[in-house]
C-alpha cells in the first residue's frame, strides 16, 4: 500500500462513506458498516462508475475495503479503522 496524498475528490468520496458507515451504525441496520457504491454515488451527487474509481483509489491508500456482493459487480465498502 502506497501512501499517496489524497485528491479532494477522494476526500469527497471517503468523507461520504464515513458519514454514511457512521449513519448506518447507529440506525443497527442489518449490514452494518457496509456501505453500496451506489450509496456512496448518491450522496456524493457521481456516477456509479466515478465512485467506484474512487473508492479502489481509496483502498489503494488502504483508507478503505471492500467485499463483492451476491450481484457479480457490485461491491460493498467500509472505512478502515484508522480512518474512524
Amino acid at each position: 500500500m502506497e501512501n499517496k496524498p489524497l485528491s479532494q475528490n477522494d476526500r469527497v468520496v471517503l468523507d461520504a462513506i464515513i458519514k454514511i458507515f457512521l449513519n448506518k451504525k447507529v440506525q443497527k441496520e442489518k449490514e452494518i458498516g457496509w456501505v453500496t457504491t451506489r450509496d456512496i454515488a448518491e450522496q456524493c451527487d457521481i456516477t456509479i462508475y466515478r465512485a467506484r474509481h474512487y473508492l479502489m483509489r481509496l483502498e489503494e491508500c488502504g483508507a478503505v475495503i471492500h467485499r463483492p456482493t451476491d450481484k457479480k459487480t457490485a461491491l460493498n465498502w467500509k472505512p478502515t479503522g484508522n480512518m474512524i
